[in-house]
Parts: structure tokens; C-alpha cells; sequence
């Protein structure tokens, strides 16, 4: 609940400086070896470099843990999947094409960029298959912060290390000038808000309120 709440005001006040991180972000060149370690992080916010992670973790876990991992793969693939559909709501050019596309009113909700585009830019319609104008939420940190609730569920003395690798995934849309500020918060936010619904709902509370099964030793027969 903290977590959608925060994220979920981050966003409204990140709209008024995504311009700002923008223009800022565009010619900021970041040393080799720390640039290469966050666009490797993209493997945390891409279905399959998630889905590989997931997959490792259900061949290797066993009965109670099992379960636990099949909670996280449920809230990874909701949180993605609603991240992804949410972008048919909205148009919002991306960050790297802001100067060279002017899109067309119809469909959806305009989101005005915050880069002005150049006087001889592109007009284009506002379709579903243009990914250059659905910038709004961000799919890939809505399935980064769904992971990384899913895996503290599984391991919750390794949440601060998966919260820190859902930061630097949400940092590499940002570098790669993919996304603004606000499509990231947003996409974060709405992990946590699918995250809270559906673990408020009963069979899910009673599988994580369910207490591992008691091991009893093999009591050998005495002679």
C-alpha cells in the first residue's frame, strides 16, 4: 500500500519535470562499465529475462516454496500485462522521438510531450502498433517492480537487492531515453497496485498465511 501510494504521487508530480530529466538525460554520457551494468539490468524488466528467472525458481523450488513461486510469476505477468494494455489509453511520443513526431488528435488520451518537436516532424496517426507513441505507463518497470514483489514473496530477506534491481532497470528506460520519469513512476505503481489487489484476495492470504509442514524424524524401532 506504501508503495502505490508513493509511486502513485511520484507520478503526478514527476509530469511537471519530465521535461527537465529529459533534456538532461539526452547528452549525459556515463562511464562504459556502469552504462553496461544497467542495460543489462533490462533482463529484470523483459518478459523473457523475467520468465527465464522464474522458471529457474520453480524447477528449483519444492512444496510450500513452490507455491510462493507461483504467486510471483501470477503478480509478474499481471503487472506486465497491465502495464502493457494500459498503453491503448494513452499517446505519448517516447523521449528518443519527441523532436521527430507530431501525433494526430483521435484515440486516446494525449499525453503532450514535453520535448517540443521540430517544425518539419512526422504527422502520425495514433495507433496501438506504433510503439514510438505509447510511452505511457512503462511496461518494462511495470514487469521489473511486479518481479520484484513476486521474489520477496519467495525470498523476503533478498527484497532489498530485488528493489534495487527494479530501480536500475527503471533507470535503464531512462538512459535509453525509452521512457520519461512519469511513464516509470506510473508503471511502478500500478505493480504495486495489482500486487496489493491480488494478494488481498483469500486463496492467495491463505496460501501465504499457511505455515511450512513440520518435519518429524524417522524414529528408528528399538530391539
Amino acid at each position: 500500500m506504501a508503495g502505490a501510494i508513493t509511486f502513485t504521487v511520484s507520478t503526478a508530480a514527476a509530469f511537471q519535470i519530465d521535461g527537465w530529466c529529459a533534456e538532461h538525460l539526452q547528452p549525459l554520457r556515463l562511464p562504459g562499465d556502469i552504462r553496461k551494468a544497467i542495460h543489462l539490468t533490462e533482463a529484470f524488466a523483459h518478459g523473457f529475462g523475467a520468465g527465464m528467472i522464474l522458471l529457474v525458481l520453480w524447477v528449483a523450488a519444492q512444496g510450500p516454496t513452490r507455491r510462493r513461486v507461483a504467486m510471483a510469476v501470477l503478480i509478474t505477468c499481471a503487472s506486465g500485462l497491465a502495464g502493457n494494455l494500459s498503453k491503448a489509453l494513452f499517446v505519448r511520443v517516447r523521449p528518443y522521438a519527441a523532436r521527430n513526431v507530431i501525433v494526430d488528435p483521435g484515440g486516446g488520451i494525449h499525453l503532450s510531450p514535453p520535448i517540443l518537436a521540430a517544425p518539419a516532424a512526422d504527422r502520425v496517426p495514433p495507433r496501438w502498433t506504433d510503439a514510438s507513441i505509447r510511452s505511457f505507463p512503462s511496461g518494462h518497470a511495470a514487469t521489473a517492480w511486479g518481479l520484484a514483489i513476486g521474489l520477496s514473496i519467495v525470498a523476503p530477506r533478498a527484497a532489498a537487492l530485488f528493489v534495487l534491481l527494479a530501480i536500475l532497470a527503471s533507470m535503464q528506460r531512462l538512459v535509453a531515453h525509452a521512457h520519461y520519469l512519469s511513464d516509470v513512476t506510473a508503471g511502478a505503481a500500478l505493480a504495486c497496485w495489482v500486487s496489493l489487489i491480488l494478494l488481498r484476495v483469500p486463496t492467495m492470504r491463505r496460501i501465504l498465511e499457511r505455515p511450512p509442514p513440520t518435519r518429524q524424524r524417522a524414529r528408528s524401532p528399538r530391539n
